[in-house]
């Protein structure tokens, strides 16, 4: 369980995440938070809210991740494609490789 959402109660940028200025540059109050708590993230990691909650900044529902695991656990199209495991007329998909190496989804019918 990972307990009750902390509100940033101050302002927020316009996809409602919590925002702070800190020396005249607006930064994410969730990212300011974890690096207050734990140090200085890479910049190729972005902050995952577990709960889901944009303007939450509560630690233990935040985790450092990269954006591709990020968008992957999300509820946005990309996040729901990703998990999907049957093409859209009930059929599994198998996984294959592409040309370029890269694996990628094709229905097993």
């Amino acid at each position: 369980m990972l307990g009750e959402c902390w509100i940033w109660p101050r302002g927020k940028n316009g996809k409602q995440y919590g925002a702070v200025m800190i020396d005249g540059v607006q930064r994410y109050a969730h990212r300011v938070v974890v690096e207050a708590l734990f140090g200085t993230i890479s910049k190729d990691l972005t902050i995952d809210h577990l709960c889901r909650v944009r303007s939450c900044v509560n630690p233990a529902h935040l985790e450092a991740v990269t954006n591709r695991e990020n968008i992957t656990r999300g509820t946005g199209w990309s996040g729901q494609n990703v998990r999907r495991t049957t093409c859209p007329r009930g059929h599994a998909y198998d996984l294959v490789s592409s040309e370029r190496g890269r694996l990628t989804r094709r229905c097993s019918q």
